[in-house]
């Protein structure tokens, strides 16, 4: 049984000698990132992955394209909603000392740029909740307090 080469293997070998690019393009399956499906983020389609890999002085460049969709919870009215996500030239730098064997597997680098695109409040409306209206009522209103506020200009 031959071993199969992961679609998001790099041999360092291969770049360090006269410069060399090597050009990724790949669409995976979220399978092959080690996503489990959880509560909060599922990664719901192929991933697109395009860029170039190369070595400078001793570090391992990756400057990737990366467009997929992930299914998350609304934070103000918790439906699920589709957010694209599209990243143009996000770049991964890796100390060539820490790849073991001159291979470097990037699916765990792609799969932290994914997630680190999530907002940290999603709303399903983009940049206001779709059912905002709905839920208002349900809110806890602030009462403005008589004592000293040195903030509430700002």
């Amino acid at each position: 049984m031959a071993h199969e080469k992961h679609p998001l293997t790099l041999y360092t070998d291969r770049l360090k000698s006269g410069g060399d690019i090597e050009e990724i393009d790949e669409t995976i399956d979220p399978s092959c990132l080690g996503v489990q499906a959880s509560d909060d983020v599922t990664i719901t389609a192929p991933i697109t992955i395009y860029g170039q890999a190369y070595v400078v002085d001793e570090y391992l460049v990756l400057d990737l394209n990366i467009t997929t969709e992930i299914k998350i919870p609304c934070a103000f009215c918790n439906d699920e909603f589709v957010l694209p996500i599209k990243l143009k030239h996000a770049v991964h730098e890796e100390s060539l000392d820490e790849i073991k064997h001159g291979a470097f597997d990037a699916a765990a680098v792609v799969r932290e740029m994914i997630y680190l695109e999530v907002p940290l409040y999603p709303q399903c409306g983009g940049s206001s909740c779709l059912r905002r209206s709905e839920v208002e009522k349900y809110l806890k209103k602030e009462e403005v307090s008589e004592g000293y506020q040195p903030f509430i200009d700002i």
